[in-house]
């Protein structure tokens, strides 16, 4: 999944933005009003909001993210339990442009604030998973590619699903037996699903995994949609169980963590810490820095693999990450400390041009981050 991923493209001349892909809309009319009805009420939303300690939403189809938004502003708008934290998950296979995002985002002015920080933060056109930051209590993990491949990378613990990917008709792969099983996976006892749809052949998919489904009254002209719930969630053994969250984790949000050393590393942890909702202490005798850390400056550039080995992968994943998390403190604080000069890798023998015109082909950044010439990219 490394590489840049096929972006959207959007028919903004229709009647409603159309993907020109899938021949289907992203929304029509109110479509707020039809999210809310659908995803939120269908779920059941606000009310299990109310005494959720923690609650994780996953989707199927960001699109335009109106449904991330939607939910985002529900949960701020609910009055929860002190330290209640909203964990978000959406699979994209063609996100949108920035400029398409925001102009979708036009029509729904009353959600403008939260837009705008999903803006700031949506990621570059990557394949990967990137974990956004929305507010203190909401995260939003946001993955560009094919979500019935990403979805066998994930461990999780679900408890409410929005499928909300174009028509079964248009977009059959979104709607297939491996989709529904992979759902019940990845669900807690209880979870819940909404789609607007209610084929015949979504409703068997979801069944035959456990879930069961009722028919409620759709939104607008839409008579019927789709609710669902898994009580007895299918128990898979973890092919690498030491990525698996156990529900009987001892370190619960709010918990304070010592960490010991205060170098990259450490600042780092209690960084992701913090953005967990833990209380985490650096402790280290010489101060922040102060050890291998404390070089006059610090080289940022990504290693370049070719392949879609694990660790090609994780490289350019952890580049596009220190790039974000550098904007993000640069935000915070105001001031700029990052010098964006650029790197020059510099081909010193015919072997090395011949990898690096290899590496220039195939995309592993995006569009802008790497320039080929003639002494190296």
């Amino acid at each position: 999944m490394t590489g840049g991923v096929e972006q959207a493209k959007v028919d903004w001349d229709a009647d409603a933005p159309r993907s020109v892909f899938f021949s289907d809309i992203y929304f029509s009319g109110d479509g707020l009003a039809e999210t809310r009805h659908v995803f939120l009420a269908g779920n059941d939303l606000e009310r299990r909001f109310a005494d959720a300690e923690r609650f994780a939403i996953a989707e199927l189809g960001f699109g335009s993210g109106l449904n991330m938004l939607a939910v985002w502003d529900l949960w701020r708008k609910t009055k929860k339990p002190a330290g209640a934290r909203l964990e978000l998950l959406s699979f994209e296979k063609h996100p949108l442009s920035i400029d398409d995002l925001m102009r979708a985002h036009r029509a729904w002015p009353e959600l403008g604030a939260l837009s705008a920080r999903l803006i700031d933060l949506y990621p570059a056109p990557v394949a990967g998973r990137r974990r956004l930051q929305l507010a203190d209590d909401v995260a939003l993990t946001l993955v560009f590619g094919d979500a019935q491949a990403a979805l066998r990378e994930t461990e999780a613990a679900i408890d409410a699903w929005f499928l909300d990917g174009f028509a079964p008709a248009k977009n059959p792969d979104m709607w297939t037996t491996v989709i529904f099983s992979e759902m019940a996976r990845l669900s807690k006892s209880g979870a819940t699903a909404a789609t607007f749809t209610v084929a015949a052949a979504v409703r068997r998919g979801l069944q035959a995994a456990g879930f069961a489904v009722e028919k409620r009254a759709g939104f607008g002209r839409k008579r019927d949609m789709l609710a669902a719930r898994i009580d007895a969630p299918s128990k898979v053994k973890c092919a690498a169980p030491w990525f698996h969250e156990e529900n009987d984790l001892t370190a619960r949000p709010d918990g304070d963590v010592a960490i010991i050393g205060g170098g990259v590393a450490g600042a780092s942890l209690a960084r992701a810490l913090q953005t967990h909702g833990f209380k985490p202490t650096i402790f280290d005798p010489d101060g922040l820095a102060a050890g291998a850390s404390g070089n006059p400056a610090g080289l940022v550039m990504p290693r370049l693999d070719l392949g879609e080995q694990p660790g090609a992968r994780f490289f350019i994943a952890a580049y596009l990450e220190a790039l974000a998390t550098i904007d993000a403190l640069e935000r915070e604080n105001g001031a700029g400390f990052f010098n964006r000069c650029g790197v020059l890798l510099k081909a010193t023998d015919d072997e090395a041009r011949h990898r690096q015109k290899k590496i220039a082909a195939v995309d592993l950044l995006p569009a802008g981050f790497l320039i080929e010439r003639e002494d190296g990219l």
